[in-house]
């Protein structure tokens, strides 16, 4: 038993993750909080209107399958440039990780302050695929963040790469699935 106390204070064997780890797979979700409160109280409108007219209504001419394609990929290529990022020194996986949380907290303000929407709708509109895209996207941050401090050799890395980007497919399209069928159903359910 105090062989493992010990070893996961030093961060080494006995499958212990070591604090040095532990605060390094934290700073993805750290940033993610903060940024969507500075986004919630300092919102970009410009930011969201751009957003809006640049990809929504491209993504309202197509049908629902290729709806699903286009989220899927975009979220998968953020997810592989959150992962890549991370692992490359953490800070740079954490600030793409920071600018999704301010992007978020300033489209709950605008919808709530410009389009009137009740906080309530926007929550209705953003939990059914955000309660899978959301931790998928902090997960791999954090994955990133682990190997970085703990991959030892291209083979461990390229495994550890491989497992963590399969698990995340899988989840991303759930929530791909899910922004396109059941969102829209649950926005008009709460009359948004």
């Amino acid at each position: 038993m105090e062989q493992q106390v010990n070893s996961f204070e030093a961060g080494r064997g006995g499958g212990g993750l070591g604090l040095t780890v532990l605060a390094a797979m934290l700073i993805p979700w750290a940033s993610f909080i903060l940024s969507l409160v500075a986004g919630l109280s300092s919102p970009n409108y410009n930011l969201v209107e751009s957003f809006a007219e640049t990809v929504g209504s491209r993504f309202a001419e197509l049908d629902p399958f290729s709806q699903t394609l286009f989220i899927f990929v975009s979220n998968m290529v953020t997810t592989i440039l959150v992962y890549i990022l991370t692992l490359a020194l953490i800070l740079p996986g954490a600030l793409l990780i920071a600018f999704n949380g301010f992007v978020i907290g300033s489209t709950i303000s605008y919808a709530v302050n410009v389009k009137g929407l009740t906080f309530m709708q926007v929550i209705g509109l953003l939990a059914p695929h955000g309660v899978v895209e959301l931790p998928t996207f902090l997960g791999v941050a954090s994955a990133g963040a682990y190997c970085l401090l703990r991959c030892r050799g291209f083979t461990r890395l390229m495994s550890f790469t491989i497992k963590v980007l399969t698990i995340a497919a899988a989840l991303l399209m759930v929530a791909a699935l899910i922004e396109v069928f059941v969102t829209p159903i649950v926005g008009r359910a709460l009359g948004a």
